[in-house]
């Protein structure tokens, strides 16, 4: 594997993380590892592993190069996929930020924590099972983001929907999206829109997106709704997140999730979640998520039991 290559060069930077953290240049990252066993309709149960890997290298308050690599293990993957994860160079003046080559759109909630999977199936960190649910996974091109006085903070690109899992930069710019974020007391609310023109209708695209995140001392609640049209289809989707941080232990998160989504090829898909997430140490997570809903379509193979374990080694 790829990865079995890049693993050392990986480990080997490590050092320099240790030795200049208030220098330039530095460099700090992270390893992850994921285990997880998850229903199947087929075979009862499965089992998966992942290696995920990002990197940054700082080189001066300005400039930065941000690299990712995943691999991922298991049936469900046909038997190893990898592919480039988060891949590009950074300028930033401070309030605004600018980004050219790989990375997840501003769309949604592009930036998940560690901690929480609704799907234990593939880690929401890196994979959606629905991707036309939240439509933000990996692109190329460029974006900037900054703020809007009195309003909140917009970020827009201009991007290349369909990258290869080695694509670096963009080949074809043809989509253009924007995320404004709205800050309102406890709550953060986004609008977002992703379009793409075309001379026929079956060549366009025109997905927005409504989300929020509202946070408070003992628990969080997240939401996304979903809509538009991918040429002849009209997509629609959503999901409701509750964490809930029960003061008896700081180290557990209760989780609960509903979502559901219809895709542009017609595919609908109904799923309730329910779980817990719990801290053993900093770097080991461990949680179990039981979910039910529709018996058919793509969530079907979600319904059930679920394990997880996460790893991690800090740079």
């Amino acid at each position: 594997m790829k990865f079995c290559r890049f693993l050392p060069v990986w480990l080997a930077v490590a050092p320099v993380a240790a030795s200049a953290q208030e220098e330039y240049p530095r460099f700090t990252g992270v390893l992850e590892h994921y285990l997880w066993s998850i229903p199947n309709q087929e075979t009862d149960r499965v089992r998966h592993r992942s290696w995920w890997a990002q990197g940054t290298l700082h080189l001066s308050p300005m400039w930065s190069v941000t690299a990712g690599y995943w691999t991922m293990n298991g049936s469900f993957f046909d038997p190893v996929t990898e592919m480039l994860d988060e891949n590009y160079v950074k300028y930033s003046t401070g309030d605004a930020d600018f980004r050219f080559g790989r990375f997840r759109k501003a769309f949604g909630y592009g930036d998940w924590s560690e901690w929480y999977s609704g799907f234990v199936r593939n880690p929401i960190i890196r994979v959606r099972t629905s991707p036309q649910l939240t439509a933000n996974g990996l692109t190329t091109g460029a974006d900037a983001s900054f703020p809007v006085k009195g309003v909140g903070r917009l970020q827009v690109g201009v991007l290349d929907e369909s990258p290869e899992p080695f694509q670096w930069g963009p080949r074809n710019m043809e989509h253009v999206v924007a995320r404004l974020e709205i800050p309102l007391g406890p709550t953060i609310v986004g609008l977002n829109s992703l379009s793409k023109s075309g001379a026929k209708r079956a060549d366009r695209t025109e997905l927005y997106d409504l989300d929020f995140l509202l946070t408070q001392p003992g628990y969080q609640v997240k939401g996304e709704y979903l809509w538009g049209d991918v040429g002849n289809a009209k997509p629609r989707g959503h999901y409701l997140d509750l964490y809930v941080f029960p003061k008896f232990d700081r180290r557990v998160t209760l989780l609960a999730r509903h979502e559901g989504f219809r895709g542009p090829s017609g595919d609908q898909a109904m799923l309730a979640t329910t779980g817990a997430k719990y801290t053993l140490t900093r770097d080991l997570i461990l949680e179990a998520n039981y979910s039910w809903g529709s018996k058919k379509g793509p969530g079907a193979n979600n319904r059930g039991w679920s394990f997880q374990a996460i790893t991690f080694v800090r740079f």
